[in-house]
């Protein structure tokens, strides 16, 4: 799946959704990616996009099963010394 291109501020991004270890697999991530979709749509947005670390299978699963769809990878620009690229993905309700 490409990126969809949505005039900028079209889509809400989500940064770094983190759940503290003891706490995970109780399904709060979840809950934190359904509210920001419902607060995304009463907004107007079209979509969230999120970038995680490329090797963080735990994470790319995890968004997948969520709905997101992979976009590709890209420089963000973010000058993080050895992470010069960003997995994309977003999660599509209009366009």
């Amino acid at each position: 799946m490409a990126l969809i291109v949505f005039r900028n501020g079209a889509y809400m991004v989500l940064h770094t959704l983190a759940i503290e270890p003891n706490l995970q697999g109780q399904g709060l991530g979840s809950e934190i990616i359904r509210f920001c979709q419902e607060k995304a749509k009463g907004k107007g947005y079209l979509a969230l996009r999120l970038d995680i670390v490329p090797e963080n299978q735990p994470a790319r699963i995890f968004y997948e099963k969520n709905g997101f769809s992979y976009a590709g990878n890209a420089d963000l620009g973010r000058r993080i010394e050895g992470i010069p690229m960003f997995s994309l993905f977003e999660l599509n309700w209009d366009g």
